[in-house]
């Protein structure tokens, strides 16, 4: 499918159209409970990146297993004699519940971060503050985009179990010290195909974003037909959407650098969920009018502009 547009695509144009567009939106009349609506909807949508603010255990502080040599259930017996058996049983329990509470959280953060991604689409590309009716018309959107977004973690898990277990077997091999030379070459080899992947899972994600999504919400239909064009699309234009993802980055940089400075200067609170939303309100509102404004370039069919921004002229597209 060949997307015949007939004028050139611009990189940075879209960033001064959406640097516009935002000011209009925020501050062309300010309006305090629009700001709220809105950044209730982009918290929403950022809301599965919270699902990564899980705690590290250490697994250390048994010293007094190492010197003695003993055992957990030993230790158990010591301290609780005949009903040893039973508190590990309970603790077992315990911890396989909050491990299935937290899986559930996490899914659920995911599937409302994906609704609620379509209305903050939605609250950007028609200028309002609306909550109940693209929660309601983009249900079938957010159910799509949630089995996107668990296809691609369990690939995600299946690739790299696929790249540790061979490093763990070798490990058990005889012989094999992190000293040797075969363990240090392993080692970059594993690190290298764990940071080629973590990039091209970036890069994935990115052009879900910038391109499935924007379509998914223009066109009102499932992932895959939208995984279809975006393919076509960017075999279309690869060198724009390479320039693109660079922005993309930059960006992400930037607002990185931002939300650490409003943090610095908030005591941590302004890195608060639904907080940092709505204090930041125009960088998030910036940053996704961005990708609209650009994908706008390609036709009316990726225009999710209603009516169509008066800072772009949109081409016919067959």
């Amino acid at each position: 499918m060949r997307m015949n547009v007939s004028q050139n695509v611009s990189i940075f144009e879209p960033l001064r159209s959406a640097w516009n567009y935002t000011r209009r939106m925020l501050f062309e009349p300010f309006d305090f409970k629009k700001w709220l609506i809105i950044g209730f909807s982009c918290f929403l949508a950022n809301l599965a990146t919270y699902t990564n603010s899980g705690g590290n255990f250490s697994s250390g502080g048994t010293d007094s297993s190492g010197a003695s040599g003993e055992s957990l259930m030993s230790v158990l017996e010591e301290a609780f004699g005949a009903f040893a058996s039973a508190v590990l049983g309970i603790g077992l329990v315990l911890i396989l519940l909050i491990v299935v509470l937290a899986i559930a959280l996490s899914l659920a953060m995911l599937w409302v971060g994906c609704r609620g991604t379509f209305m903050f689409i939605d609250n950007i590309a028609r200028n309002e503050a609306a909550v109940t009716a693209p929660w309601k018309k983009y249900a079938r959107q957010g159910w799509q985009l949630f089995y996107l977004y668990l296809a691609g973690a369990a690939s995600l898990i299946a690739v790299i179990i696929a790249g540790i277990v061979p490093f763990v077997l070798m490990s058990e091999t005889e012989g094999w010290s992190f000293d040797s030379e075969l363990s240090s070459v392993a080692l970059i080899l594993v690190i290298s195909l764990f940071a080629i992947l973590v990039i091209t899972f970036s890069v994935l994600m990115i052009l879900v974003k910038g391109i499935v999504i924007p379509r998914m919400y223009v066109q009102q239909y499932g992932v895959l037909p939208a995984l279809r064009d975006g393919w076509n699309l960017f075999c279309e234009y690869p060198l724009e959407w390479i320039a693109y993802i660079f922005v993309s980055i930059g960006l992400a940089i930037a607002s990185i650098v931002l939300v650490l400075t409003f943090c610095l200067f908030t005591c941590c609170i302004g890195v608060l969920p639904y907080i940092n939303q709505v204090a930041m309100l125009p960088m998030y509102v910036f940053i996704q009018a961005y990708t609209l404004y650009f994908i706008a370039q390609f036709g009316p069919g990726w225009n999710a502009f209603k009516p169509l921004p008066p800072a772009l002229t949109i081409p016919d597209a067959t």
